[in-house]
């Protein structure tokens, strides 16, 4: 074959070499898969062509670009642009010792960089991943991925991560970041992602950063075994599907960030059930720890109102935790403080409580009292009415007032004399934290 026929060779489609079996896999033409990569390294490799661009590439096997015995290194640029790898690609161990370009490059199959080397700069953009890729123990000096699209898993476990960004990708599949090493910047911009798990990584020297971060529904992205410093930053995500396992998240920045709330802050820790996160689920202690660490970095940020959520989940989660702990009597104390007090978060809860207390529950106590005692003959009980009872009770329930009104039941209002105190504290505390 000529330069051109050669040329026209690599280019064509190979999918005329395999067939799919009856499970699904690829069975290819070994004769013609080995004389494709004989091609590769007699024409391309031995005069150190490295332009690969639009080629199609069969499935890899045991000896591809290098012959057995010579080193897996791409000495100069290597060019992969427009490039479609049509059956399983393997990388691994290689060294791209230049610039590596994977522009727009095709990977339809089970792909692996797994111990690669990228010693100056490497590009994915607009790269598609079709099924698994994975990056573990790659060294990256400058990685780019710019809408980058990987429709399966993606594992980057123990991989080293140099002023690499992520921008625009779409992760459809399971995102795994487990024992990475981030250096010096990165960067995960506008991107959107399924299920993923940043378990034990390093951030020792790095600026990390998390902007217009987007998630799939029903999916979970899992910070655990992270010591986050000031160089962490999360701007403008979707934290409703964010969880922090045994996390230090008093340090990172959160700007403009959309938050699970309602009555309390809600964090995604609450939430994790999925069977892939059955190893990470985390115990109702360090939940509660999560919620205190978030409390504090409100109360700094002077965000009173997410800052007193955080403390009302702190406190629920406490609750439950001590009645899982077989501790009732302090369960039984947190349980009064967040059922009429609402952990002193909303002045509504005890407000109304004692509005129940004062014209209500108590009148009523004080009626029937003063009806069923024997001291008291039939015309002072009839004579008694809903408006004796009331004086009765706003005089308990607001000691401060002066009255000379005699009570039946002194028990009755020592009780509400307290309980209404308590209350009134409660109303006094969450109005000051409102109007802080």
């Amino acid at each position: 074959m000529n330069k051109t026929e050669l040329e026209e060779y690599f280019k064509s489609d190979k999918s005329s070499w395999f067939k799919i079996n009856d499970r699904g896999i690829q069975e290819w033409d070994n004769l013609k898969v080995d004389e494709f990569w004989d091609l590769i390294r007699q024409f391309k490799m031995q005069v150190v062509d490295l332009d690969f661009e639009n080629y199609r590439f069969p499935k890899f096997n045991g000896l591809t670009f290098w012959r057995k015995g010579e080193d897996k290194e791409f000495n100069q640029t290597a060019n992969f642009r427009y490039a479609i790898f049509q059956g399983y690609t393997e990388f691994q161990g290689v060294i791209f010792k230049g610039y590596a370009d994977f522009i727009e490059t095709n990977f339809i199959e089970l792909t692996s960089f797994n111990v690669t080397s990228f010693l100056l700069q490497v590009n994915f953009n607009n790269a598609r991943f079709y099924n698994d890729v994975n990056f573990i123990v790659a060294n990256f000096e400058k990685g780019v991925f710019t809408k980058t699209s990987f429709a399966k898993k993606a594992e980057f476990n123990n991989s080293h991560l140099k002023n690499t960004t992520f921008e625009g990708c779409n992760f459809n599949g399971m995102l795994n970041f487990t024992d990475a090493e981030f250096i010096e910047n990165t960067l995960f911009y506008n991107t959107r992602m399924n299920d993923a798990i940043f378990d034990n990584i390093n951030l020792a020297s790095s600026k990390l950063k998390f902007e217009n971060i987007k998630f799939q529904k029903e999916s979970i992205a899992l910070f655990r075994n992270i010591y986050f410093k000031e160089n962490v930053s999360f701007k403008n995500c979707n934290m409703t599907s964010i969880a922090f396992n045994n996390c230090n998240i008093e340090k990172p920045a959160f700007f403009n960030c959309d938050w699970n709330y309602n009555s309390r802050l809600i964090l995604k820790d609450e939430e994790i059930t999925k069977e892939d996160f059955k190893a990470f689920f985390p115990n109702l202690k360090e939940i509660e720890e999560s919620y205190r660490q978030l409390k504090n970095y409100f109360e700094n940020e002077k965000n009173w109102e997410l800052s007193s959520l955080a403390y009302v989940s702190e406190m629920e989660m406490r609750k439950r935790r001590l009645f899982n702990e077989k501790n009732y009597i302090p369960y039984l104390f947190y349980w009064f403080y967040g059922y009429f007090g609402g952990y002193t978060n909303n002045f509504i809860k005890p407000f109304f409580w004692f509005l129940n207390l004062t014209f209500v529950i108590a009148p009523i106590a004080y009626l029937f009292g003063y009806y069923f005692s024997f001291e008291n003959n039939l015309l002072e009980i009839m004579g008694f009415n809903y408006f004796d009872a009331l004086k009765q009770s706003l005089t308990a329930a607001l000691p401060f007032i002066n009255s000379n009104i005699l009570y039946d039941n002194w028990w009755a209002m020592s009780l509400q004399t307290i309980f209404s105190g308590i209350l009134l504290t409660f109303i006094i505390l969450a109005l000051r934290k409102r109007f802080k």
